[in-house]
């Protein structure tokens, strides 16, 4: 087993966008209380919320997921009849597909970089007699560019998300939308007010949208996606 090396896991963290901003702010809380081999870490719900600067029921909520996605393995689980006081402890891992893509790019960096090796000198047209690259203009210092400009290479025009347009509507329950937009657990009574119980996925789409859309916009599009608009 190789040896943990905590900045390459937080390397692997980049664009990691499956998470949400509470999420990673609980998994980079969990990880300033990790030792050298990345485990050992257990810090209480309560303390994880502050440090995290989340309610405690987002934490459990945050832990759960980045445990299904394969950031975290919880390796004493606390809070039962025999441990009733007693914290979770947590070891930091790597989720199995990124590791396997990493493989995978390495094993394509090597095999490019024998291609080059193994490539003669004068690129294709010296190897196999074709005519060679015109050298660049000697007036402007570069070869001549075609430029298309026909339809094709026109950009393509943006598309609307619907949910998007129907937060411009005003058939959802009234609020203090600045304070929804502040507030995740708001948010979520909010949605639960005018929505009826959010499954489980439900929730994890609000979550993900909470800080990039409006409130509205969350709203309609779980309702949507339940068929009752």
């Amino acid at each position: 087993m190789s040896k943990f090396n905590k900045f390459i896991w937080q390397k692997y963290l980049r664009g990691a966008s499956a998470l949400t901003h509470a999420q990673y702010r609980v998994l980079m809380s969990i990880s300033t209380y990790a030792d050298e081999t990345g485990g050992n870490a257990y810090p209480g719900n309560e303390r994880l919320a502050a440090d995290a600067c989340v309610d405690e029921r987002t934490a459990r909520r945050s832990v759960k997921v980045l445990e299904e996605q394969g950031w975290l393995k919880v390796t004493y689980r606390g809070g039962n009849s025999v441990a009733y006081r007693q914290a979770n402890t947590y070891q930091l891992t790597i989720p199995e597909h990124l590791t396997a893509t990493a493989v995978d790019e390495a094993q394509e960096g090597a095999r490019a970089a024998r291609g080059a090796a193994m490539r003669p000198k004068g690129g294709r047209g010296a190897r196999e007699g074709g005519p060679e690259t015109p050298p660049p203009d000697q007036s402007t210092g570069h070869t001549d560019q075609i430029i298309d400009h026909s339809a094709n290479s026109r950009r393509p025009r943006a598309v609307v998300d619907p949910a998007s347009q129907a937060a411009a509507t005003d058939d959802v329950p009234a609020a203090d939308w600045l304070a929804l937009r502040d507030n995740e657990e708001a948010l979520l009574e909010w949605l639960e007010e005018g929505l009826g119980t959010l499954s489980t996925p439900e929730e994890a789409l609000a979550e993900s949208m909470w800080e990039r859309a409006h409130p509205k916009a969350i709203f309609h599009k779980i309702a949507k996606d339940r068929n009752v608009v």
